[in-house]
């Protein structure tokens, strides 16, 4: 579950990709997981970000260097 983040922190995309790592790790994801999927999870927050600051799902999966896989991510 999310914790209230200060203004702004959202905005940066490492802390971002920092974010989904942890959050991968912790819910034994082998890739970033999809919109639906981080809501499910309790990381609304988060998914709005990636949407709304960076570029989207596709872009941020990209600039992590995973390609898009939806099998890998199914809870």
């Amino acid at each position: 579950m999310e914790d209230r983040k200060p203004d702004g922190y959202w905005k940066n995309f490492e802390i971002v990709k920092k974010e989904v790592k942890k959050l991968m790790k912790k819910h034994g994801l082998k890739q970033m997981p999809s919109h639906t999927v981080l809501g499910e999870l309790g990381y609304s927050s988060l998914s709005a970000a990636i949407s709304k600051y960076h570029g989207g799902f596709r872009r941020l999966r990209k600039n992590m260097g995973q390609e898009q896989d939806f099998g890998s991510y199914i809870l």
